[in-house]
C-alpha cells in the first residue's frame, strides 16, 4: 500500500482510553527525520467542514512533541487521518523552539542538572546552560513514537513538572500493571547515516565499545528526499550509569563512520 505523504496541517484522530485527542502536523523535525505535532485534549470532529478547520488553528495544544514514524501508525491504525486544517499562526514559518537537558541530578527524583539545558530549532542545538524563566514554558524535546504518547497521555504527563513546585513526579496517575507500552520502555539513542554500510559498521563499533546495548538498523526514505539509515541503540534505563560517558563514546562512533549522534530518549 503506498502512503500518502503527510504535510503540515495534517489532522488525525488519536484513540487513547475512553476517549479520543487530535494531532496536528506542525512540521518536519530534521535533525530526527520525524513530525512535530500538537497533541489537542479535545475530541476529533467526524468531518472537517471549512468552519471547524478555522476553530482547529485556534485551539490551544496540551503537548508539543516529535513522533517517530507517524506514516507508521497510520498505516497500522494507531492514528486516523481526518484532513488538512491551517495551524497556528505561530507555526507558519516552522516547528517550535525545543528545550531539552540529559543530565540528571544525583539520587532517584528523575530532575535534571539546572545548569545543563539545550535548546534546539529542528536543525541545530545550542547549549544555554541555565534556563531563562521565559523560556521554561517551551516544550522539551520530546523523540517518541505514538504507543508511548498514547501511555503518557493515560498517566496525566505533565512535561514540565520540574518547573511546578508541588509536583514530585512528571505523572498524576500511577502506571497501569501489565501495561504494554511500558514494558517496552528504554533507553534509546539516535545515530544518522547517509549509508547502510557507514550503519552497519557503526553498529560493529557499539557491540566492541558498548556490548550491553541493542542495535537496530532502519531505512527512512521520503518522498523526494535522499534515505537515511538509522541506527538505534537501546537499552534498560538502569544500565547508563554514566550518560554523559555513552553520549561521548556514541557521538565518536557516529564521525568516525560518517554520521551523526542525534540525542537520546531516556524514559523516567
Amino acid at each position: 500500500m503506498t502512503r500518502r505523504r503527510i504535510k503540515q496541517g495534517d489532522v488525525y484522530a488519536l484513540p487513547v482510553r475512553g476517549c479520543e485527542w487530535m494531532l496536528q502536523v506542525v512540521g518536519r523535525y530534521d535533525r530526527a527525520r520525524s513530525w512535530v505535532v500538537r497533541v489537542i485534549d479535545s475530541r476529533p470532529p467526524e468531518t472537517l467542514e471549512d468552519e471547524v478547520k478555522l476553530l482547529i488553528a485556534t485551539l490551544t495544544e496540551t503537548y508539543s512533541v516529535i513522533i517517530t514514524r507517524l506514516e507508521l501508525d497510520e498505516s497500522e491504525g494507531l492514528v486516523f487521518f481526518l484532513g488538512n486544517a491551517p495551524v497556528p499562526e505561530k507555526y507558519k514559518d516552522g516547528v517550535p523552539l525545543f528545550k531539552s537537558n540529559t543530565a540528571l541530578m544525583p539520587g532517584d527524583s528523575g530532575r535534571k542538572d539546572p545548569t545543563r539545558w539545550w535548546l534546539s530549532d529542528g536543525t541545530k542545538s545550542w547549549f544555554v546552560g541555565e534556563l531563562e524563566k521565559k523560556y521554561r514554558s517551551l516544550p522539551n524535546k520530546t523523540i517518541i513514537p505514538t504507543s508511548v504518547l498514547i501511555d503518557h497521555i493515560d498517566r496525566g504527563w505533565d512535561p514540565n513538572w520540574e518547573f511546578n513546585e508541588s509536583a514530585d513526579s512528571p505523572f498524576s496517575y500511577p502506571a497501569i500493571p501489565g501495561d504494554q507500552a511500558l514494558a517496552e520502555r528504554k533507553a534509546s539513542f539516535f545515530l544518522f547515516f547517509s549509508r547502510k554500510e557507514d550503519a552497519v559498521d557503526a553498529a560493529t563499533a557499539e557491540r566492541r565499545e558498548l556490548p550491553w546495548m541493542a542495535s537496530d538498523i532502519s531505512k527512512d526514505a521520503q518522498i523526494d528526499e535522499p534515505a537515511v539509515w538509522t541506527l538505534v541503540l537501546s537499552s534498560a534505563p538502569e544500565r547508563v550509569s554514566d550518560l554523559a560517558e555513552v553520549e561521548e563514546t556514541l557521538s565518536q562512533i557516529a564521525a568516525n563512520h560518517h554520521g551523526e549522534y542525534d540525542g537520546n530518549q531516556i524514559p523516567i
